[in-house]
Parts: structure tokens; sequence; C-alpha cells
């Protein structure tokens, strides 16, 4: 191939994404992944024959044996210590089902869990178009994969850095398994089946909704949010089946804080706190509205998103890390 996959400017940066096997092999499985990406093939628009063998997300392993789950760990404590005061302890828990346990300091109580929720969005997959699959899908249309091949390693490598994701509770659900309902409803393909995926992934659209919760008038404002319901869910249900979302974002008191805590402020503007529009890099209107229709987009329009998102997320990563030396 050339060059090398890996930018210089993530090499300091520990990414979790790519099976790298040794130090010495740390390229070894973002080529493989290269090339899994270059045999793929294109039927009715959509991609097929893609190999998902040499990546996984790296918030999939949940437990203390996980490096980007010890990695978050380490920067929610620092955070909390600097900003709140170290009211809450987070541990990496092994015991099922993972995650973060986030434990009241004055009372030693476990609160709940945490899970991690990428929003570098999903690396291309076989029939489905998410934005990384739709521009490959149209560079191959336009005779440029290999180019685009190169490109989508490298933000895909960009956005799996510590600074790539969201932090949920988790809870127990009706089928008796733990996640976050909203780390599903927050997804959704490009050309959806149905108008209920309009967040798709999108950063931006998902700090739109946690601005919300800070609104007074949040419940008269803002009851179409995905988020809504399991805010508001928050003293609905017995014990073990609370969301703890209202109580997670309570924690940092305004969305100020919340931006200072996770440092977003790549994607935020500090002073106004407007949120900025990764389709065209202005600012999004906190008014009721419906996405961008995402699925007429152009090649030109999705690298220039995924370009913009790779960015700020690495530069997010680059101050949560340097935040904990």
């Amino acid at each position: 191939m050339g060059s090398s996959l890996i930018k210089k400017e993530t090499r300091d940066l520990t990414y979790y994404g790519f099976k790298q096997g040794k130090e010495d092999k740390k390229e070894c499985g973002l080529k493989q992944y290269y090339n899994a990406l270059m045999n793929s093939k294109v039927s009715e628009g959509k991609l097929n024959n893609i190999k998902q063998d040499f990546y996984q997300d790296p918030d999939m392993s949940y437990d203390i044996e996980s490096e980007y789950y010890n990695d978050l760990t380490t920067f929610l404590n620092e955070q909390e210590s600097i900003h709140l005061n170290g009211n809450w302890i987070y541990n990496c828990n092994n015991e099922y089902p993972g995650g973060i346990d986030v434990i009241d300091k004055s009372t030693d109580k476990l609160l709940f869990k945490l899970r991690s929720d990428q929003f570098g969005f999903s690396v291309p997959v076989n029939g489905k178009n998410h934005p990384y699959g739709r521009y490959l899908v149209l560079s191959i249309e336009d005779g440029k994969k290999e180019e685009a091949c190169k490109n989508i390693v490298n933000w895909i490598n960009k956005t799996r850095t510590i600074g790539g994701s969201f932090l949920w509770p988790i809870r127990k659900c009706a089928d008796g398994y733990f996640r976050t309902e909203y780390n599903q409803d927050r997804g959704g393909q490009v050309d959806p089946p149905k108008k209920s995926y309009y967040i798709q992934d999108r950063v931006d659209l998902t700090l739109l909704e946690i601005k919300h919760c800070y609104d007074p008038n949040y419940e008269k404002k803002y009851s179409g949010d995905k988020l809504f319901r399991y805010y508001i869910d928050d003293e609905d249900y017995d014990e073990y089946e609370c969301s703890h979302m209202k109580q997670w974002l309570e924690h940092f008191g305004t969305f100020y804080n919340y931006v200072c805590f996770f440092k977003f402020s790549d994607f935020v503007n500090t002073k106004t706190l407007q949120i900025k529009n990764i389709i065209n890099n202005g600012y999004l209107e906190d008014v009721k509205r419906t996405p961008e229709l995402t699925n007429n987009l152009s090649k030109e329009n999705w690298e220039e998103i995924l370009k913009r998102v790779s960015s700020w997320t690495l530069n997010r990563s680059v101050e949560m890390v340097s935040s904990t030396s």
C-alpha cells in the first residue's frame, strides 16, 4: 500500500477497534480491514462481501480486561475530582453485566452501571447503508474505491480513540438483558425503512437532545426527543429497572458543565452553547425539527462530514488524554 495507514497525529493515542496483535504489528488489523473493504462489492446500491474479522467495536468488551474501559474509568475519576468534588467514584467491573460501576462516595452505594456508545458511525456492514457504507457505495460508483477505503480506515481509526463515545447508564430490560435502549434509538441507517431512525448515530443531534434535558421546560417543549422517554421514566420503575438517565445527566448540573466535563468543545461553542452541525459545519437550530435527508447527500458531502467528525473526535481524544496525564 505504500504509505502508512496510521496517520502521524494518532500515533501517540490508544486506538481500540482494529485487531492489532503485538506492538510491532501495529498496522496489521488496519491493513487487513483495508483489504476486506477493497474486496467488497455493491449489489442493488448496498455493500456485500465485507469480512468483519479484523475489527471489533471497542465498547463490546465491558470488563476490567478492557483497556478501553479502564482508560474511560481513569478519565471519569479525574474529571469527577476536578469538576464535581469527587462525589462519585467509577470502577471497572467484570461481574455480569459488566461496564463501569458508579458509586456514591459518601454512602459507598452502587448507583448504576455505565457502558459506552460509539458515535463515530458504524463500520461498513453487509446489506446496510450507514454513513461509511453509503460513502463507499458512492465512491465505488464514482471509480474512487481505493481512495475511499484508505479514508474510511483512517477515519474509523481516529474515532475509535477514547473520545469517540458517549456514556449511558444501563438497565435490565423486559427480555432480561442489560442495555441502554437510547443507544439503539439514536442509531439507524441513512436510508431507513421507517422514519423513527432520525438521529442516525449523529453526535450533534445527540448533544442537542442532551442540551434539551437541562431546559426548565423540558417536559413541555421536548417530549418528541428520543431521549425524553428514558429521562422521564427514571422514577417510573422499580429500582432494578430504573433507566438512571435523569440521575446521570442531572449529576452535571448544566449543559455547560457536561460539555466541559466530557471535553466536547470541538462539537459545541462553549460561549453560546450552540451545537455544531456535522452536515454543514454551521449550528443546529434549537427548534422542533426533522433531520436532513441524508440519503440524498453526495459522495463529496459524505466525505466532508466523515472527515469533520473524525477530526473533531481526534481533538477530543487528545484533550481527554491530556487531562489525565
